[in-house]
């Protein structure tokens, strides 16, 4: 008798499995065992996505909807700015946006995920023109971790 299973493991791969059970001796062997990961590129696009959604809504002055992509204990820290709380961060956004506006532009340069799927780190540039016309880059890391309202930020780095 042949068993074929498909077990979803923790990490968000899958593991296919064969199995024989010789009905003379009452044992089970593994015929095969094969494992399922999700293509990196796939995560990469979701979190270039991501970047895409938020430069969307701060380009269309939703700078709230920006603050709600951020963990409730997320923080920010660049420069001599260090922001940490939710309340703060949506305040730090507002104000972001009242003062500077303009076009917002970012670019993800590289992705990592940890193997259980509930961690990443991002890499980027971002560029905003201002609606005085002065332009502000900076290299950026975000920590995103996996909630059960999706991925949100928790450490946005910038220098």
């Amino acid at each position: 008798i042949r068993k074929l299973s498909f077990t979803k493991q923790d990490n968000g791969e899958v593991v296919q499995r064969g199995e024989i059970l010789h009905t003379d001796n009452r044992k089970i062997k593994t015929d095969f065992e094969f494992i399922y990961k999700r293509k990196q590129k796939d995560n990469e696009k979701l979190f270039e996505e991501m970047l895409d959604s938020m430069s969307t809504k701060y380009n269309r002055q939703d700078f709230m909807a920006v603050a709600e992509m951020y963990h409730k204990d997320a923080e920010i820290m660049g420069g001599e700015t260090f922001v940490k709380e939710k309340m703060n961060i949506d305040k730090y956004w507002e104000a972001l946006g009242s003062d500077f506006g303009g076009i917002w532009k970012l670019e993800s340069l590289w992705v990592k995920i940890d193997h259980l799927n509930k961690k990443a780190t991002q890499r980027g540039k971002s560029t905003i023109i201002g609606n005085d016309g002065n332009q502000s880059q900076v290299e950026f890391i975000l920590n995103w971790v996996k909630t059960i309202e999706g991925w949100k930020i928790m450490q946005d780095i910038y220098w």
